[in-house]
Formats: C-alpha cells, sequence, structure tokens
C-alpha cells in the first residue's frame, strides 16, 4: 500500500446536523483501532450555518477524522474539494444523510487489503431500517458500465467504492448544476471498464429521500440543469454515448414535464426516438421499452384526453 490508507469515506455536508450523527456512528462503532489506522474520514463542511460542528465534535478524537469548513459552493464543488485531499487507496463519496449498516466497515476493511477488484458496488434501499448483517458477500461483476447503460442501476456516486488512482484528477463533478452524479457516472465508469469490478448484493447503503430536496422537486435548477446534461451527451462521442444520450433524455424529459417546460418536454423527447430500440437487439430489451413509455406516457395521456373532450366522452 506504499504508507497510504485503505479507504477515504467522502462526506460533504450542508445544514446537515440532524441527520449527520447517526451516519457517523455507524462508519466508527464496530471498527477495532487497527482498522481505523486504515481509515480517513473526510467531512467537508460547505458553509453550513447550523450547528454541524457541535454535533460532529466528540468525533475529532479519532485521529482518522478530519473536519474542515470552506465556504458555500455546493455539492459537486465541495466533492472536488475533497477528492483533492484524498489519500487512501480507495475513495468511497457518501451523503451526509444517509445510513450504513454498522457491521459493513469492518468487512470492508478487510476485504480492501488484498482485494483484486478496482471498483466495487454496493447494494442500497430506502428502507432506513438497520438490519446488521453478519456476513456479506463480495462477488465479481461484468460489464458494469453495459448495465449502467442499460439502466440496470441509477446515477448514485456512493453506490461504489473506487481506487482512487484510476478517476481523482480524471474527472471533475460540474459546479453549480444538479444531477451532478448523471453527469460523470458513464465518464467514471469508463474509466473502470478494463479493470475487475466486485459487487455486494446485501443492502448496506440507506439512502434516504427527503421530498423538500431541491432535486425531487423540479424547478428552474432542474431545468438548467438537463439542459447542461443533454449539452454535454449530445457532444460526446464513444462507447455506449447513443445509450447515455437516451437516459439523459429521458430524465429530461420527465423532469421538464414536471417542471412545466412542455416546449423543453416536446424537444427532450424528440431525441429518444423509436429507431433507436430498432437496432442492436433493442426491440427485445423491456428496460429499453419501460424507459420509452415513461417519457412519452405524459404526452400520450394529454392527448387521449383532449380526443376523448372534442368527442364527448367522458
Amino acid at each position: 500500500m506504499n504508507g497510504k490508507k485503505l479507504l477515504s469515506i467522502l462526506i460533504p455536508a450542508y445544514n446537515a446536523a440532524e441527520h449527520i450523527y447517526p451516519l457517523l456512528n455507524n462508519v466508527y462503532v464496530n471498527i477495532s483501532e487497527k482498522q481505523e489506522s486504515q481509515l480517513e474520514v473526510l467531512l467537508i463542511d460547505d458553509g453550513s450555518a447550523d450547528n454541524l460542528f457541535s454535533v460532529v465534535h466528540e468525533y475529532t478524537q479519532f485521529k482518522s477524522f478530519r473536519y474542515v469548513k470552506k465556504e458555500n459552493t455546493g455539492v459537486a464543488a465541495t466533492r472536488n474539494f475533497g477528492l483533492n485531499m484524498v489519500e487512501s487507496e480507495f475513495v468511497w463519496m457518501i451523503d451526509s444523510d444517509d445510513l450504513l449498516e454498522p457491521t459493513f466497515l469492518p468487512f470492508i476493511l478487510e476485504e480492501l487489503k488484498e482485494t483484486k477488484y478496482d471498483m466495487i458496488r454496493l447494494n442500497y434501499t430506502n428502507d432506513l431500517t438497520l438490519s446488521n448483517p453478519q456476513k456479506f458477500h463480495l462477488t465479481e461483476e461484468d460489464n458494469v458500465l453495459k448495465k449502467y447503460v442499460s439502466a440496470a442501476f441509477k446515477s448514485y456516486v456512493w453506490q461504489f467504492i473506487l481506487r482512487s488512482d484510476v478517476f481523482i484528477g480524471k474527472v471533475e463533478f460540474p459546479s453549480g448544476y444538479l444531477y451532478e452524479d448523471m453527469a460523470v457516472m458513464y465518464e467514471i465508469l469508463s474509466l473502470y471498464d478494463s479493470g475487475k469490478a466486485g459487487y455486494i448484493d446485501e443492502k448496506i447503503y440507506k439512502y434516504r429521500i427527503r421530498s423538500n430536496s431541491i432535486v425531487h422537486t423540479p424547478g428552474p435548477a432542474a431545468v438548467e440543469s438537463v439542459n447542461y446534461l443533454v449539452t454535454k451527451f449530445n457532444e460526446m462521442s464513444g462507447k455506449y454515448t447513443d445509450e447515455m444520450r437516451f437516459l439523459v433524455s429521458s430524465a429530461a424529459s420527465q423532469i421538464a414535464f414536471d417542471s412545466g417546460r412542455k416546449d423543453l418536454y416536446q424537444s427532450y423527447s424528440k431525441s429518444v426516438k423509436l429507431d433507436f430500440f430498432l437496432s442492436d437487439g433493442r426491440f427485445f430489451n423491456l428496460r429499453y421499452w419501460a424507459k420509452y413509455f415513461v417519457v412519452h406516457f405524459p404526452m400520450l395521456r394529454k392527448n387521449i384526453l383532449t380526443v376523448k373532450r372534442i368527442l364527448g366522452i367522458s
């Protein structure tokens, strides 16, 4: 390991005092002193106005814990800031309001010592209940990039533990935009496409869905962000970029519709064309048909209702 620690856990945090204590507890509660010596926890405070530091202060007793406060620049820029501080073999970027199974850290710290994998994908759930599993199963996974562009899993960067030197310095999160994970996931996974990947099926990551999150309440910022995404992927070329343009246009169409921007909805949905499905065997791929239906259903429903109204059908 050349003197490096095994794992850096990078946590951007903004006004996270309400939820972050259970997360840090789940990180530290079961690891030994020796295991802690191989761990680095980077909590990057993105200019919080709450009492975040007073909540996490007790964790400064751990040599592995580093708290850094900076001016508010958003989660993407904060991740970039934190990545520049990472000195471990592997990095795991997690969100401050989520939870981990407290039995997982001891397991993964042992696995990373001799692992053949450059990337490990983790399973997750929206159920915040902790089950404390005593066993985890790490198996080899093939074609991770292909699975991603086929919509087999979503664009959440926290579902990956990544070998640091493969992507740090090569990919940056786009500052000032939402959906920053989708913006870089394709690029990150492309860098690992020729390496070995592992997968843990147990749902060790607990993803908290907050209804008041700006990501889940589409508006002007969301529209600006999907405009950025659509433009970025329309200008890209290479392996699976047709699939990525489809995925991005699908997401953009739904966000535009939810935001009341039907002009943009029509523009985005036009790029999700039927002829895309008629090549490379996609005609028989149910995932693509499901995505196609999701993108076009809102306008289809509107057209049906319009016809029924004109015909006087109740």
